[in-house]
């Protein structure tokens, strides 16, 4: 099993427009420091450019989206044009191919604006507006997720509605627009960043919303029908859960469900930290006992990915208070092999688990709030 150890971190800097920064390819551990649009928050890899190499899409809250293309040799540059405007404080994006045209494109629920925005791909990094008018959305929407829901052969849209205690559906028409479509009755505030996976395996697109006030996680059940409570949902998820991961973190092959507690964050009492949900294959989760893992206070978002290769998915959460990371590597029945927090830089925030430069090894990107940077580690 490969260990977890980030030696020798060489700092270096590339802004947008430049060529990219080479790194050191004998470096145990490397660092990138990518210059992004103010106030990065959410971080996502695709390939965007289909040269079968992962990109870096940066959700800038200051109203735009920073792309950095990767070369395959360790070094990202900006794509032309970049950073393009996104709409008013994008707090989520989702990466789907909206008008089928075999390009990847954009989605982006714009915090306090009551609004999406989508942007097209133009298969070589750049987007620009799609043609219609940006869907209305009543609260302000913090989550975005896309898939065919329907399975109709188009791509959907599911945002949350928090104040009304439910999910959002907008139905895809294959050209790059979407309208209302049907709302989701979920638990009491599903605040940030609901997801979609196919929890129970049958091939059906399913829900996932993390709710803060009834502090407890739904699994929605796709379905000819439309969508149905897993058996047991909704499931407790502990103290002002705030967002949720997916992986299979104790390796048995059934879906399992990370969410990340920031009662500090919502300004409600309780435990900050890291609830870990076992599936079973079916729909319904299990709280693990050791539940919820201590994080440190304010806790912000999370992602999930195997990152020492021992077939267990991991999980890591930022905490921009500090401008740190927190590592969970987990073992059979969820068990944590080790926890290790990072220091990185002012306001630590989003985080994405890919293969970044082809190596075998899951890397890390992490969004600094306060520098205007997204941090690479390369392992």
């Amino acid at each position: 099993m490969r260990g977890p150890a980030f030696l020798a971190v060489i700092a270096l800097c590339a802004c947008e427009g430049s060529h990219g920064t080479r790194i050191d390819p004998r470096s145990q551990a490397r660092k990138i420091e990518l210059r992004t649009g103010a106030s990065p928050g959410g971080v996502e890899i695709a390939d965007l450019n289909r040269d079968a190499r992962p990109d870096l899409v940066v959700t800038n809250e200051s109203g735009s989206v920073s792309i950095s293309l990767n070369d395959g040799k360790g070094r990202f540059h900006a794509a032309a044009g970049s950073p393009f405007p996104a709409g008013p404080h994008p707090n989520d994006v989702t990466i789907a191919d909206f008008n089928a045209d075999g390009r990847p494109d954009l989605a982006f629920a714009n915090h306090e604006a009551h609004a999406l925005t989508v942007l097209l791909g133009n298969g070589s990094g750049g987007f620009a507006p799609a043609p219609s008018v940006p869907v209305r959305s009543v609260p302000h929407p913090h989550g975005i997720a896309a898939a065919d829901l329907d399975r109709d052969g188009r791509v959907d849209l599911m945002i949350d509605s928090w104040g009304h205690n439910q999910l959002e559906l907008l139905r895809g028409d294959g050209h790059g627009h979407f309208a209302e479509w049907k709302m989701v009755p979920v638990g009491r505030q599903p605040y940030q960043r609901p997801r979609i996976a196919d929890i129970n395996r049958d091939g059906w697109p399913d829900l996932l919303a993390s709710n803060l006030e009834s502090k407890d996680l739904s699994v929605m059940l796709g379905g000819p029908r439309g969508f149905s409570p897993a058996r047991g949902s909704p499931f407790a998820a502990g103290d002002a859960p705030f967002g949720l991961a997916v992986g299979d973190f104790n390796g048995d092959g059934h879906l399992d469900v990370a969410v990340v507690n920031s009662p500090s964050s919502a300004v409600q009492s309780g435990h900050d930290g890291l609830t870990l949900l076992l599936g079973d294959g079916t729909g319904r989760l299990s709280k693990t006992p050791q539940s919820p893992l201590e994080t440190g206070a304010m806790p912000s978002r999370l992602a999930a990915g195997d990152l020492d290769g021992n077939g267990h998915d991991d999980v890591i959460v930022s905490r921009p208070d500090n401008g740190s990371i927190v590592l969970f590597y987990f073992g059979a029945k969820g068990s944590v092999l080790r926890r290790q927090e990072m220091a990185l830089g002012k306001g630590a925030k989003g985080i994405a688990i890919a293969d970044l430069n082809a190596d075998g090894r899951k890397d890390i990107a992490v969004t600094l709030e306060g520098a205007s940077q997204l941090v690479i580690l390369l392992r």
